[in-house]
């Protein structure tokens, strides 16, 4: 296993790596796409280290709105967007600060890769744990519920559906 630091430097590392890759091939969707992934791995090891993740996240979201810019149709780049526009909105509640408009927009992410694929059951499982977030049970009841049709042998997202239903 890594150390905390050792992991934060293997991620700031390979994002430069990936940034050099975009400096010879700006086009790269494949490095873009994985300096995006690797600015949200830096975030959650900064946030382990009870570091402000936001603006790496924020990084990463400029990532995927390059893809999304240049390949509407991208529909990783628009769940990956939304995942870290949730983690965003998470970081604003817990500093006290309006968790609403990032959520909000990956409400939108993830409208538009249920639009381009319909079949994706991350995006509706996704949805279910953002309107959850927002204490939107039977909304995100029937999110859970849409995920579960399309790909039954999701155990975890059963998991979070028998929790609600509890409730």
């Amino acid at each position: 296993h890594l150390r905390r630091e050792d992991a934060r430097d293997v991620f700031e590392e390979a994002i430069d790596d990936f940034g050099e890759v975009l400096a010879r091939n700006p086009a790269s969707l494949d490095a873009r796409s994985n300096r995006g992934v690797a600015w949200t791995r830096f975030a959650e090891a900064q946030g382990r280290q009870h570091i402000d993740p936001r603006p790496s996240f924020r990084q990463a979201v400029a990532d995927y709105d390059e893809i999304i810019r240049t390949t509407p149709s991208h529909t990783q780049a628009w769940l990956h967007r939304a995942l870290a526009r949730i983690v965003i909105g998470d970081a604003n509640k817990v500093v006290g600060e309006d968790p609403g408009p990032p959520w909000e927009e990956a409400l939108g992410d993830l409208a538009h890769v249920e639009e381009l694929e319909p079949a994706n059951w991350r995006a509706r499982a996704t949805r279910g744990l953002l309107l959850q977030k927002q204490g939107k049970t039977e909304e995100a009841i029937r999110a859970y519920e849409e995920a579960l049709r399309i790909s039954p042998g999701q155990p975890a997202v059963k998991a979070q559906l028998d929790a609600l239903r509890k409730k």
